[in-house]
C-alpha cells in the first residue's frame, strides 16, 4: 500500500503541475525565511556584541536578548504563517481528490491511508523544498546582512565593523526541525480532515462543500453597486472563503509588521532626537557616584560642585552643565511614575540663580521644577504644567525602601524653562535645593576638543577632591551612547522591515496559489455563465471585483490591527521619555500598502483568468 500511495502522490503531482509548484514555492520560502531568521540572530549578536564592546553601561547581555528575542518573535511569526499557508495548499489538493479518496476507501482503503496519501505529497515535496529552501535561506540571509549595512551605521565605532554571515551548525539543525515541523502539520491537517470524509460523501464530491449546501446569502449591497458581477462576486468569496482565509490572514500579518516597524522607527528616532535636544547634545559627559545608601563616608557637596563647574567652564569653546542628584524616592508601595518618583537636585551656583529668579523666590528656597516638555511631529518643543501644586505644599520625601525621610516644603515653581534649561525637565518631581545630599553629580559638557577636554577635566576634579571608598569619578562619551542607541533602533526597525517583506513574498505566493487554483476548478463554471450570456469583459470585471473584494477584506484586518500595533509600540516608548512626544499615525504607509495590496491581487487575478485555454463552452461543461 505505501508503493501506490507514493504513486498515486505523485501522479498528483504531476496531474497538478501549477498548483504544486505554488506548493513547493511557499515551501521553499518558509524554509529560506527560518534560515534566514536563524542566521540573522547570530550575526546580529555578534555585530552588537561587537558595537557594545567599549560603550560604558551596555553588555553581552542586553545585545543577546535583542538579537535572540527578534529571531525568536519572526521565527514564531513564519512558523504560525508558515502553516497557514502551507496548510491551505494541501487542503485544496486534498479537495481536488476527493472523488479519488472516496474510490480508494470504497474498495478497502482505510483513513490511516488516505492520511499517508497526503502526507506522501509532503514527504516528496519536502525532499525538493528544503534543500532549495536552505539555499534560498543562505541566500535571504546574505542579503538581509548586505541591507542591514547600508540602513545602518556601525562605523562609529571602527571602521571594519559590519553585519557578516555567521553559520552555526545548532541554528541549521532548529531550523530543518521546524521547517519539517511546519510543512508535516500543514499536511497532517488536512490529512485528518480527508480521511473523516465518509466514501459515499467523498465520491459524490460533497466532503468540502458540505457546509455550503444551504443557500449562500450575502453581496445584496455589492449586487446593487456593482450589478449581476458584483452579487457573483462576492457569492463566491463567501462560498469559498476557506480557499482565501489563508490570503487575508498573510497579508494581515505583513501589514501589522510593515505598519509596526514605520511606528518603531519613527517615534524611537523621535525619542533619542528629543533627548538630544533637551539636554543640549553634550558630546561628554562626567559622572561623581558614591554609595546613595550610606552617605557618612563622603564629602562631596554643592559648593565643591559648583567650584569644579567654574573651572571646567574656563576651558575654550566649552558649555557646561552641572547638576547634582540625591536618591530618587518614591511614595511606598506605589508604581514608579511622574507623580510619585521625586528627584533632589543640587545646581552649580549660576544655573541655581537662573532658577530662583524665575521662580521669583529668595536665594536659598527649595525649587519645584513643575514643566514637561511635549515635541510634536514636526519636532517643536511646547512645555506644560506637569503636576497640581501651590507654593507652600509640602512633598513628603521616602527612602528607596519606602521609609519617610523628610517633608520639603515648596517655596516656589518653574513653570517654563529657557532653552539652556531644558535639562530640568525630567518629567518626574523635580525639586531644586540650594545644598541638598548628593550622591550623584552629573556634568553634561559640549567642547570642540573632546580628547583634550577629558584629561584637563580629571585634573580639575583631582585638585578638588579626593576620592573615598565607594566613590568614582568616570568619563563618558554621550555621542557614542547615542550613536549606539541609533544603531539599536535601526537594526530593530531594519529587521522588521526586512522581515516583512519576506512574510509578503510568502503571502504573496499563497495569494496565486489560491487565485490560480481557484480559477482551475471554476472552469465549469465560467463556462455555464458564458452559455447564459456573459461575455469575456462581464467575466473579467466579476474576478477583478473578486479581487477587490478579497483585498478589501484582508486590509479590513490588517490595517486596523497594523494601526494598534502602531500604537502600541508609541505607548511603550512614550513612557520611558522625559520629553512627551505625539503619537505618529502612519497614513502614508497605510495607504502605500492599500495601493500595493489592490494592486497585486488584480493583477494576479487578470492573468490567471487570460490563462484559462479557449475550450468548447459545451466540453468544458460536460467535464470532458
Amino acid at each position: 500500500m505505501r508503493k501506490l500511495t507514493i504513486k498515486l502522490a505523485s501522479q498528483h503531482l504531476k496531474n497538478t503541475k501549477r498548483h504544486s509548484l505554488w506548493t513547493l514555492v511557499s515551501i521553499v520560502l518558509a524554509v529560506g525565511m527560518l534560515v534566514a531568521i536563524g542566521g540573522f540572530g547570530t550575526s546580529a549578536m555578534v555585530a552588537l556584541n561587537d558595537l557594545t564592546t567599549n560603550v560604558d553601561g551596555w553588555t553581552g547581555g542586553a545585545t543577546n536578548i535583542i538579537s535572540y528575542g527578534l529571531s525568536s518573535f519572526f521565527g514564531g511569526i513564519v512558523a504560525f504563517a508558515g502553516i497557514v499557508v502551507i496548510s491551505n495548499a494541501f487542503r485544496i489538493s486534498a479537495g481536488e481528490r476527493t472523488r479519488q479518496f472516496g474510490i480508494l476507501k470504497s474498495v478497502g482503503a482505510t483513513k490511516k491511508h488516505i492520511k499517508a496519501t497526503v502526507l506522501a505529497e509532503a514527504t516528496i515535496l519536502s525532499a525538493i523544498g528544503i534543500p532549495l529552501g536552505f539555499a534560498l535561506g543562505f541566500l535571504m540571509y546574505y542579503l538581509s546582512m548586505a541591507a542591514m549595512n547600508i540602513f545602518v551605521d556601525l562605523n562609529f565605532m571602527s571602521e571594519n565593523l559590519q553585519f557578516s554571515m555567521h553559520f552555526q551548525p545548532i541554528i541549521l539543525l532548529i531550523a530543518l526541525i521546524l521547517s519539517l515541523i511546519v510543512i508535516f502539520t500543514s499536511a497532517w491537517l488536512p490529512a485528518r480532515k480527508a480521511a473523516k470524509t465518509p466514501a459515499i460523501n467523498a465520491i459524490r464530491g460533497i466532503g468540502e462543500v458540505k457546509k455550503h449546501t444551504k443557500r449562500i446569502g450575502g453581496g445584496k449591497i455589492v449586487g446593487k453597486i456593482f450589478g449581476f458581477e458584483g452579487l457573483l462576486a462576492a457569492k463566491t468569496l463567501r462560498r469559498n472563503r476557506k480557499h482565501f482565509r489563508a490570503t487575508v490572514i498573510s497579508i494581515s500579518v505583513s501589514l501589522i509588521l510593515i505598519l509596526t516597524a514605520v511606528s518603531l522607527n519613527w517615534h524611537m528616532t523621535r525619542l533619542l532626537d528629543g533627548r538630544m535636544e533637551q539636554i543640549d547634545m553634550p558630546n561628554i559627559g562626567l559622572l561623581f557616584t558614591s554609595n546613595p545608601n550610606d552617605r557618612s563616608n563622603t564629602n562631596f557637596n554643592a559648593a565643591t560642585a559648583t567650584k569644579i563647574t567654574e573651572e571646567l567652564q574656563q576651558f575654550a569653546d566649552t558649555r557646561v552643565n552641572g547638576m547634582g542628584f540625591s536618591y530618587g524616592s518614591r511614595v511606598p508601595y506605589a508604581p514608579r511614575s511622574a507623580f510619585d518618583a521625586l528627584w533632589i537636585m543640587t545646581l552649580n551656583d549660576t544655573a541655581y540663580t537662573e532658577i530662583v529668579e524665575l521662580a521669583g523666590v529668595p536665594y536659598g528656597s527649595n525649587v519645584l521644577v513643575n514643566v514637561r516638555l511635549n515635541i510634536d511631529t514636526n519636532g517643536v518643543f511646547t512645555q506644560e504644567r506637569l503636576f497640581d501644586f501651590e507654593d507652600g505644599d509640602v512633598i513628603r520625601k521616602y527612602s528607596l525602601e519606602g521609609e519617610f525621610v523628610e517633608e520639603i516644603t515648596v517655596h516656589g515653581q518653574v513653570l517654563e524653562l529657557p532653552r539652556h534649561l531644558y535639562f530640568l525637565a525630567e518629567g518626574v518631581k523635580t525639586i531644586v535645593m540650594p545644598d541638598g545630599d548628593i550622591w550623584m553629580y552629573q556634568w553634561n559638557i559640549n567642547t570642540a576638543e573632546p580628547e583634550g577636554f577629558a584629561s584637563f577635566a580629571r585634573d580639575v576634579f583631582e585638585s578638588h577632591y579626593i576620592l573615598g571608598e565607594y566613590e568614582e569619578f568616570t568619563e563618558m562619551d554621550w555621542t557614542e551612547g547615542f550613536l549606539l542607541m541609533q544603531a539599536i533602533v535601526s537594526t530593530i526597525s531594519t529587521s522588521i522591515a526586512i522581515f516583512s517583506t519576506m512574510l509578503a513574498l510568502l503571502g504573496l505566493t499563497n495569494v496565486i496559489s489560491t487565485i490560480v487554483t481557484s480559477i482551475q476548478m471554476r472552469k465549469r463554471e465560467f463556462a455555464v455563465l458564458t452559455s447564459i450570456g456573459m461575455d469575456k469583459k462581464g467575466l473579467r470585471n466579476m474576478l477583478a471585483l473578486e479581487s477587490i473584494l478579497s483585498s478589501a477584506r484582508a486590509l479590513l484586518f490588517g490595517l486596523p490591527l497594523g494601526f494598534a500595533a502602531a500604537y502600541v509600540v508609541y505607548l511603550s516608548v512614550e513612557p520611558s521619555n522625559p520629553v512627551g512626544m505625539a503619537f505618529y499615525p502612519p497614513f502614508m504607509a497605510m495607504a502605500i500598502c492599500t495601493v500595493a495590496v489592490f494592486a497585486v491581487t488584480f493583477v494576479i487575478m487578470q492573468a490567471a483568468i487570460g490563462g484559462i485555454k479557449k475550450d468548447s463552452v459545451i466540453d468544458t461543461i460536460r467535464g470532458v
